[in-house]
């Protein structure tokens, strides 16, 4: 099963590797462009504005909650092989286990074109960049 699942990560890694890229760097600016908008213009059409704010934060968080835990169950697995008593069982499982150890410690998650794995401290990061921009922008305009 494990398998299956380090299967699935580095298919989703090749095809959603570049376009999560793309999709990050336009949460940013979109995020800042909105909050420029918002502060701006407050008015009838900032109400589709502000929902349009909304679904793209959760997207974008939704991406980062899956890539923590795809992150986090990969340490619990590493965790339960170490914790295993494998001094009990035979040598052929010992190296098996061994194999699965070196396997586990290779970190495991959803990349953004390979540049940064995403997960929840990577969409505080995000947030924290799209704040700072923004206040950039705001005090420019």
């Amino acid at each position: 099963m494990h398998d299956d699942v380090l299967r699935c990560v580095e298919l989703l890694n090749e095809t959603r590797n570049f376009p999560l890229l793309v999709q990050i760097v336009n949460c940013v600016l979109m995020w800042c462009m909105m909050a420029v908008y918002l502060t701006m213009n407050f008015n009838g059409d900032a109400v589709n504005i502000l929902v349009l704010f909304i679904v793209l934060t959760i997207e974008t968080y939704g991406v980062c909650v899956l890539g923590s835990e795809l992150s986090q169950k990969n340490v619990d697995l590493q965790r339960a092989i170490y914790d295993f008593p494998w001094y009990n069982v035979p040598v052929d499982m010992q190296k098996s286990l061994l194999q699965m150890l070196q396997r586990a410690q290779q970190p495991v998650g959803i990349t953004a074109a390979g540049f940064c794995y995403v997960d929840i401290e990577r969409f505080g990061k995000i947030v924290q960049t799209s704040y700072q921009i923004f206040v950039v922008m705001k005090d420019t305009l």
